[in-house]
């Protein structure tokens, strides 16, 4: 089980949406997956260019500035 805080998930998740949707590209087709089972997936894939290679990293890697929220109980 993971605990995590609802406010900055939910935040998370508006942002990824928000952001496929504006850089989707002139489809603006946006899909979104869960599948629950011993965990919760989510997907979310779009039409768009994508993130360049090098910017990667700091896309989806940890931030100083914001604490960790999430843990394993």
């Amino acid at each position: 089980m993971v605990s995590a805080d609802r406010e900055a998930l939910a935040q998370a998740l508006w942002n990824l949406l928000d952001n496929a949707v504006k850089y989707s590209g002139d489809s603006r087709t946006v899909r979104v997956e869960v599948e629950k089972a011993d965990e919760v997936v989510i997907r979310v894939r779009d039409e768009g260019f994508g993130i360049a290679l090098p910017s990667r990293s700091r896309s989806f890697g940890s931030s100083p500035a914001a604490p960790r929220r999430w843990s394993t109980a």
